[in-house]
């Protein structure tokens, strides 16, 4: 039991600001508290040293009574440190944003006696509740004005006014091993990798979010796609792809192929194909006599669903690298013909596109150029200067300029039969 303290020194009524209100009372000696610190929860104590006995003190006590929210008083008080008679100061950590009152009971070295100081009650701040950082997006940007293979990021967070304010972003090219990209403000939502280089290969992404006290988030992990592609024979486009990947990947997770002119916008609203999240492949073979299908721009849009602790998140929308393929002037070059038969000239065939020069040179096998056209509505019929020449082996050369300004150069022997 606790006697009442005797008489001592008389404090006036305090009032001590910390994160709210506050008391109080005239004692035997002074308490004081600093403000509360909402990051590591502490409030700092401090009380001048009780002189009133001659033999010092024996110890202090630290006395807690915590308001209730039903309640306009705080209940009982509960001792929660006893420290040696030295020791004036203490750290008060709360984390439960009730109301607490504190108070100092010093003991005399005979534990016959008892003094407290006055009573100080403060408001304890609700803890700073962690958000959830989603990463959704992650495209490789369309943007040439931007270096090629970079990155556009984006992200989202459960709270309207998430108390996240930094970031760090982290990137990964085996998904393993992740580096430091660059710190930013977490709450512009989107971030732009110009280093990525994601051309190259699929990038993984994390980003770690902190708020005001450097409490920690970690974002899921997201993977972006990379597509590659090729030509083949007769107009065939050949495509393959990483898959999108998300850890809080939930559904509609499906692949849609599209395409673009050379210097146009993606046709998001056409696509040429779409498939499962299972395939990651598409062939197609394309019109070479169109002119603006000799050279397509393919790029994968993935629009998934997200998934996390019981949340369903709207359909995210990323973009792969954007893969260009261009089909080569595609030459057939007869190795005879008969000026009195069937196919009486020779010319090459196929495929040409938009050609920028050309020229065909007919030479004899002693080396004299017999023949030369610039156009390739003008084949040759085995004749020089209006002259037949006679039947046998001649050397063709034929060079064409392609729409890209790359030449193509053929060489070989030609049969004149008679």
């Amino acid at each position: 039991m606790l006697k009442k303290p005797r008489a001592g020194k008389f404090y006036p009524l305090m009032l001590l600001l910390l994160t709210g209100t506050l008391s109080l009372s005239a004692q035997d000696f002074l308490l004081n508290a600093g403000d509360f610190n909402s990051c590591t929860l502490i409030a700092p104590l401090s009380w001048e040293a009780y002189d009133g006995w001659s033999d010092g003190v024996l110890q202090y006590e630290v006395w807690a009574s915590q308001k209730s929210p039903a309640s306009d008083w705080p209940g009982p008080a509960e001792l929660i440190a006893t420290l040696d008679g030295n020791i004036t100061n203490y750290d008060f950590y709360a984390d439960d944003g009730r109301q607490h009152c504190l108070e100092i009971l010093a003991i005399s070295p005979d534990q016959q006696d008892t003094v407290r100081s006055n009573q100080i009650c403060m408001d304890v701040p609700i803890l700073l509740v962690q958000d959830i950082v989603v990463l959704d997006s992650a495209s490789v940007n369309q943007d040439f004005s931007t270096p090629p293979g970079s990155v556009a990021l984006s992200w989202r967070t459960d709270l309207p006014n998430s108390p996240l304010q930094d970031g760090e972003l982290f990137r990964s090219t085996d998904g393993i091993d992740f580096e430091l990209v660059k710190g930013f403000n977490f709450r512009t939502g989107f971030f732009l990798d110009e280093q990525a280089n994601a051309h190259l290969g699929p990038r993984t992404y994390r980003i770690h979010a902190y708020d005001r006290c450097r409490n920690e988030e970690v974002s899921n992990t997201l993977t972006t796609i990379f597509l590659r592609g090729e030509t083949g024979e007769n107009g065939l486009n050949s495509l393959r792809w990483t898959p999108y990947q998300n850890e809080f990947l939930f559904d509609n997770q499906f692949y849609f192929v599209v395409t673009e002119p050379v210097d146009g916008p993606l046709n998001l609203q056409d696509p040429v194909a779409n498939y499962g999240g299972d395939v990651y492949d598409h062939s197609e073979i394309i019109d070479l006599e169109d002119p603006a299908q000799r050279t397509l721009c393919y790029s994968i849009v993935s629009a998934p669903r997200l998934y996390r602790k019981g949340k369903l998140y709207e359909r995210t929308t990323s973009f792969s690298n954007r893969v260009c393929l261009t089909h080569t002037t595609s030459l057939f070059i007869p190795n005879a013909f008969a000026p009195n038969g069937v196919n009486t000239e020779f010319r090459p065939y196929g495929h040409f596109g938009d050609v920028g020069a050309y020229s065909m040179q007919i030479f004899s096998r002693y080396g004299s150029l017999v023949y030369e056209s610039r156009s390739l509505d003008n084949g040759w019929d085995g004749t020089s200067n209006g002259r037949s020449l006679p039947m046998g082996v001649y050397v063709y050369r034929i060079r064409m300029q392609q729409q890209s300004g790359e030449w193509v150069e053929k060489r070989g022997d030609i049969l004149l039969v008679r």
